[in-house]
């Protein structure tokens, strides 16, 4: 009895196996299942649209797959295709500059003491004022006025305008100096400085010795002097950038010819002419009054005695040669 329910047990053993192997296949596949590819339409056939349910829940999953992103427009004609995250604003870019600006005019007006009134005021009411000033007249009373104006460099071109329209502009210069770099390395070289003078001052309370302490404060004293050089030069340039200066020369005519001369004009020669003769002129005097007036207690005896021989003519003492003998 018991061989013939071993026999059994082994018959049916395998076949169980088979069945257990079976289902836990078919598990498998229904807890993840593979999506069944769509049959190929036939050739000349449509396929059948897809049903609405399914367009949305594709557009769903594409959503939260990816955020859609709205199209860039095209360039216009003629614009620049650069990305506007590159682009830089131009007032940024001026404003984060230090730039020091200078002027030099020379300006030929009616009457230049009224013109440097005018020119003034003009600065005073933007802000600025006149730093340094010199006014020459010569013997016809014609005036000049040099002048040198301080003005906040936002206002410097109202103030240049300004000075524009007081005459008739001869010359007329403005420069820019951009000191942007070396500003940046001052800052720089001051923070390394500043770290310097930190560490040497922790070494000196740490310093045990008279020589030790005297060597750092040395040292301090060194970091410091190059640290009051960096600041100086730092306001230096700050005082630049931050006032604009404007040298103005206003004179009237004939006084100041102009440096560069213009096209060819007989006037124009004539005066120039004029005024260098003038000029000869003034020198050759002053020369002889120097030469003149020291050599006066020379020159003026002569004169008399020269004189007084010329009136009074000094009388021979030789006799007179005797005649010659009769034949």
């Amino acid at each position: 009895m018991w061989h013939s329910l071993r026999f059994t047990l082994r018959s049916y053993a395998r076949p169980a196996v088979l069945l257990l192997l079976l289902l836990a296949l078919l598990v498998s596949g229904v807890a993840c299942p593979k999506k069944a590819e769509a049959p190929m339409p036939a050739a000349g056939a449509m396929a059948p649209p897809p049903a609405p349910a399914a367009m949305e829940a594709k557009s769903t999953d594409r959503l939260r797959a990816k955020p859609a992103s709205a199209p860039m427009p095209p360039p216009a004609p003629g614009s620049s295709s650069t990305p506007v995250e590159n682009k830089l604003n131009p007032d940024q870019v001026r404003a984060s500059q230090m730039i020091i600006w200078k002027g030099v005019y020379q300006i030929k007006v009616d009457q230049a003491a009224d013109a440097a009134d005018k020119l003034r005021a003009l600065a005073e009411a933007n802000g600025g004022w006149v730093s340094a000033l010199a006014k020459q007249t010569d013997e016809a009373g014609n005036t000049k006025v040099s002048m040198t104006v301080r003005v906040p460099s936002a206002n410097f071109s109202k103030v240049v305008s300004g000075a524009e329209g007081l005459g008739k502009v001869q010359s007329g210069d403005i420069t820019s100096d951009n000191v942007t770099e070396e500003w940046v390395d001052l800052g720089a070289r001051l923070r390394i400085k500043e770290q310097r003078k930190a560490q040497l001052e922790a070494l000196l309370k740490q310093a045990k010795s008279v020589d030790e302490i005297d060597k750092r404060q040395q040292d301090i004293l060194a970091v410091q002097e190059e640290i009051e050089r960096i600041q100086g030069r730092q306001h230096v340039l700050q005082d630049q950038v931050a006032l604009s200066t404007l040298d103005v020369v206003l004179f009237e005519k004939g006084l100041a010819p102009p440096e560069k001369p213009g096209p060819f004009s007989v006037r124009g020669t004539a005066l120039r002419a004029w005024y260098a003769l003038l000029a000869i002129l003034r020198v050759l005097l002053v020369i002889a009054l120097y030469v003149a007036l020291p050599g006066a207690i020379v020159w003026i005896p002569l004169l008399l005695w020269y004189l007084h021989r010329r009136k009074h003519p000094r009388r021979s003492s030789m006799p007179p040669a005797p005649p010659p003998p009769v034949e």
